[in-house]
């Protein structure tokens, strides 16, 4: 990183906006300003991994979702199940009755629990990996 400029106190950098759609000035800054810049480092493409990662959770986790939520129905081993998509998740997680419904090998985990929305914890028993399908969409 490198920095490209300085700004003193009571500088002003921005412009609003009147009534009118009219640029006006705003205040100068109560506070002075450094612009930094890292140049963007080459794209290396990366191969996806042949399996998506899932953590498993006790089933006392589980928890029955309402209609607001956006649930889809995914299939795997010819088993049929629903899930909630978590765009904001860090990782995927699955019931443990699903686990043992669909006898996927348990693996060891670098993590003991997961912390919960609600502030809470959730105990991790380990991980495994899994295969879906969304009609005629494969996750591999």
């Amino acid at each position: 990183m490198r920095k490209v400029r300085s700004f003193p106190t009571g500088t002003g950098l921005f412009n609003g906006l009147d009534l009118l759609g009219q640029q006006v000035a705003l205040p100068g800054t109560s506070y002075p300003v450094e612009v930094w810049y890292d140049a963007p480092q080459p794209y290396t493409p990366v191969p996806p991994d042949p399996f998506t990662s899932a953590l498993l959770v006790a089933a006392s986790g589980a928890m029955t979702a309402g209609s607001a939520l956006p649930l889809i129905s995914l299939a795997s081993a010819g088993l049929s199940f629903t899930t909630l998509v978590d765009s904001g998740a860090t990782h995927d997680f699955i019931s443990e009755s699903l686990v043992q419904r669909l006898r996927l090998p348990i693996r060891s985990c670098p993590w003991s629990s997961v912390s919960l929305a609600d502030g809470g914890k959730q105990a991790i028993l380990g991980q495994v990996s899994l295969r879906v399908s969304a009609g005629s969409f494969r996750a591999c």
